[in-house]
């Protein structure tokens, strides 16, 4: 019996410890991050194409069916980067022909908030 009631508070203090993170991380996040959490768009969508492995901005482009990098996806490039989630595989050198980008542990982190 004593197990069970042990089991049963250890399942509610983590449940109550889970909640309260992911309530802290939220107060981190951007105010278009928390609106990312209520609706998907292309923001997290760039993310999910990166999570594998680190992808040009043009590969990027092509894994959304452009042929080019759009105004729109330049954006949000730049506005991941500016929010940390993403980084250059070269940062010593921006415009590196063999520049990449990949998700960054604070980007894996919000892919997690994502799914719950």
């Amino acid at each position: 019996m004593d197990i069970i009631i042990y089991l049963y508070l250890r399942n509610k203090l983590t449940s109550v410890y889970r909640n309260k993170l992911i309530e802290v991380r939220q107060q981190d996040l951007p105010r278009e991050l928390q609106r990312e959490l209520t609706n998907e768009t292309m923001y997290s969508d760039v993310l999910y194409k990166i999570v594998e492995v680190p992808l040009s901005r043009k590969e990027i482009s092509e894994a959304f069916g452009q042929k080019q990098v759009s105004g729109q996806l330049d954006k949000i490039l730049s506005k991941l980067a500016d929010d940390k989630l993403i980084e250059h595989t070269i940062p010593e050198i921006k415009n590196h022909p063999n520049q990449k980008l990949r998700i960054t542990k604070r980007g894996i982190t919000f892919l997690e908030l994502l799914k719950n």
